[in-house]
């Protein structure tokens, strides 16, 4: 394919001059063309490509926006909802009406010739898409993405360049008013970029404009976009709305949250089980079990994190295709891919005696279980609670009392199950009683009685430690007030859409949830999958 750039540069500038220039968003789209063509042509060369292929990036950036000076003549608007899908003007311009031919000479073609211009309509025309298909071939993607980059980029420069009330066709008095719609931060906080479809307020489409840079693929144009510094002030509009304000304050801190990750060799996964790892099913997701699989086959490690015991755990371990470790009893042991334990901190016989003898003075009607490294002791099996543990950790229990714990072996853990309504008093009292205990709900019903010191947070410093490298290398995910240590104790931590809402309200980085291959979704998002 014969690229001639001083060619396509002078039809370009002859085709626009047909409309009228002194339309601020006809000058707009004519020097974001300029811009793009550039963009492209950098991240082209930052990847190494073949000069020729350096050119079909670069013709690309010139042709991606053709469809838009026809869409303002015709509807005055760059808004596709309320005109025309430009990318898809701009492809049938180019290809069906054949203005392609007024750029270049496309007659005397090679084979790749003919398969290249069809994948230069397929770029155009897709790359205003919320998510490309699937079935791109890997150089399809490859100029796809590249396009999509370099668009996005200048898109923020767009914002600042340009008066805001021009491009978002909105006063300046409604654009500061405006608040965002639940929808629109639902995508910033979980990374993505924002489905158009939702944006409902002038401030939203701003919104939307920042989460471009979540969906960016290549080094090189997160490179631009720093270098840049639009976003920084694109994050710092001055709006009126005390929400809007509180908005744009937590997507400063997910996007420096997205920037450090994007810099991280990160080494370990951290992560809860029941409610995040796997789905109400008990099942790992498909696309979780991929993700996960291909962090360790590329040198990588897992750590399964709950508070079931470690027998228990192995029901989930065993759906994997891969090795893991696991820290059980919320923090209490921790066990290498082998076998081997690597830390174990339980309480002793005499103070679990008097928290079992509490429990049975003060809230007999509360499931009380006694969890060692091999042992699960319950009162009383004939418990519909109890059946539907061992259904779910696959193992059965053993009746008995704390007198069945040998004398040399510590109490991992003490698992109190209750009703909804009684938990929180059950939980403050036993507090009273036990301050030197940590005692913290896993769930609605659920209450873990602890060692003090123990909690998933110390997993990640013991691991992190035995591997000898730096937490900030490392991510957590969880969803109840039991992985609170460990997701700050990690370098990236990552919560649940179902997540209780005071976790998810101190997290800058919330997924989809456990029924929706969330932990997997968030791996691809940080690992640009």
């Amino acid at each position: 394919m014969i690229i001639d750039r001083n060619k396509i540069k002078e039809v370009f500038q002859r085709y626009v001059e047909k409309y009228d220039i002194s339309d601020t968003k006809i000058k707009l789209k004519v020097d974001h063309t300029y811009r793009v063509a550039a963009l492209c042509e950098r991240i082209a060369k930052s990847l190494h490509l073949s000069d020729a292929d350096v050119d079909i990036a670069w013709t690309l950036g010139m042709f991606h926006d053709i469809g838009r000076f026809e869409q303002v003549r015709r509807y005055g608007t760059f808004n596709d909802l309320q005109s025309v899908n430009h990318a898809a003007l701009s492809a049938d311009l180019l290809y069906m009406d054949r203005l392609v031919d007024t750029f270049m000479d496309l007659q005397k073609t090679t084979e790749q010739d003919a398969k290249d211009e069809k994948m230069m309509e397929k770029a155009i025309r897709l790359h205003n898409v919320f998510q490309l298909p699937e079935d791109l071939t890997d150089r399809e993607r490859l100029f796809s993405q590249i396009l999509r980059d370099a668009d996005k980029v200048d898109i923020l420069k767009v914002n600042c360049d340009v008066p805001m009330e021009e491009i978002y066709n909105v006063s300046e008095e409604k654009l500061r008013n405006d608040g965002v719609s639940k929808e629109v931060m639902r995508y910033a906080l979980s990374w993505q970029n924002v489905d158009r479809r939702f944006n409902k307020t002038s401030v939203d489409h701003l919104i939307a404009h920042i989460c471009l840079v979540f969906g960016l693929v290549y080094p090189e144009s997160l490179h631009i976009v720093k270098e840049q510094g639009y976003l920084a002030k694109m994050l710092h509009f001055q709006s009126k709305n005390p929400q809007t304000l509180g908005c744009l304050k937590r997507l400063e801190g997910c996007m420096e949250q997205f920037m450090k990750c994007k810099d991280t060799d990160f080494k370990i996964i951290f992560t809860d089980i029941d409610g995040t790892f796997i789905n109400k099913e008990k099942d790992v997701m498909p696309i979780t079990k991929a993700a996960v699989s291909d962090f360790v086959k590329s040198g990588g490690e897992l750590v399964l994190c709950s508070s079931r015991s470690a027998t228990g755990m192995e029901v989930v371990a065993n759906q994997l295709d891969v090795k893991c470790c696991i820290s059980a009893f919320g923090g209490a042991l921790l066990i290498d891919e082998n076998g081997e334990v690597i830390y174990e901190k339980g309480m002793k016989q005499p103070v679990a005696k008097e928290v079992i003898a509490y429990l049975e003075q003060e809230f007999p009607e509360v499931t009380w279980n006694i969890y060692t490294s091999k042992d699960w002791i319950v009162k009383d099996r004939d418990n519909d609670i109890i059946r539907h543990e061992e259904d779910v950790v696959k193992i059965s229990s053993t009746i008995g009392t704390i007198e069945d714990v040998p004398e040399e072996k510590m109490v991992d853990k003490i698992l109190c199950i209750t009703t909804v309504e009684d938990i929180l008093n059950l939980e403050m009292k036993l507090q009273q009683r036990f301050p030197e205990l940590h005692i913290v709900k896993s769930g609605d019903k659920y209450l873990e009685v602890n060692e003090n010191g123990v909690n998933k947070g110390v997993a990640v410093q013991e691991m992190c430690k035995k591997r000898g490298i730096s937490q900030e290398q490392t991510i957590g995910f969880g969803d109840n007030f039991n992985d609170f240590e460990m997701l700050h104790e990690v370098g990236q931590g990552i919560t649940m859409r179902s997540a209780a809402e005071a976790i998810k309200d101190a997290m800058y980085f919330i997924t989809e949830s456990n029924n929706d291959d969330g932990v997997g979704r968030a791996l691809n998002r940080i690992f640009g999958k």
